[in-house]
C-alpha cells in the first residue's frame, strides 16, 4: 500500500486538474490489485479430513490400519471380518461369538466376546470409552463405522 500512497502524493503534486486524479485512481486500482493477489485470503476454507484407511488381505490374515501393519488372533480377525463385510450395519453378539469360534457354535461367555472386541479397539488405536471405529449398541451388538475407508483383498488359499 506504501507504493499506492507514494503514487497518489506524486500525482497531487503535478497539479489538482480532473485528469490528474482520474489516471491517479486509474494507477492505485491497478496497484491494489496487483499487491492484493500476493496476500492469502483471510479466510482459510476448511479442508475434510481423510477418512482412515482399512485393508484387510484375506490371504496373509493380516490387517493394515493407516499405513500400518496390525496383526490379529484368528477369532478376532474373524470378528474384524464380519464386521467389515457388513459396514456399517450392526451385527448380533451371538453371530459374532459364532463368527470367532466357528459356524456351529452356540452362544457362550459373553465375557470372551467382550475382550475380543476389546483387543480389537485397541489394536486399532481407540478406546471403549470413546470408540471412533467400532460402535456398540447395548442388547443389539456392534459394526464398523462409516468413518473407515475400507477395503478388503479376497484371496483363496
Amino acid at each position: 500500500m506504501d507504493i499506492a500512497w507514494q503514487l497518489v502524493l506524486t500525482l497531487s503534486m503535478q497539479g489538482s486538474s480532473f485528469q490528474y486524479q482520474q489516471q491517479a485512481s486509474l494507477e492505485i486500482n491497478q496497484v491494489v490489485k496487483e499487491t492484493a493477489s500476493q496476500f492469502k485470503p483471510l479466510v482459510k476454507t476448511k479442508k475434510t479430513p481423510a477418512l482412515p484407511v482399512m485393508v484387510i488381505h484375506t490371504g496373509k490374515k493380516i490387517v493394515y490400519f493407516k499405513d500400518q501393519p496390525l496383526r490379529f488372533t484368528a477369532a478376532e480377525f474373524r470378528i474384524l471380518l464380519l464386521l467389515a463385510s457388513n459396514q456399517g450395519n450392526y451385527i448380533a453378539k451371538a453371530d459374532l461369538y459364532s463368527a470367532s469360534v466357528d459356524d456351529y457354535a452356540a452362544i457362550g461367555n459373553d465375557t470372551a466376546l467382550k475382550t475380543r472386541i476389546k483387543k480389537i479397539r485397541q489394536k486399532l488405536g481407540e478406546s471403549g470409552r470413546y470408540p471412533q471405529y467400532l460402535k456398540c449398541l447395548t442388547g443389539h451388538g456392534y459394526c464398523l463405522d462409516n468413518t473407515v475407508q475400507l477395503e478388503v483383498i479376497a484371496v483363496k488359499n
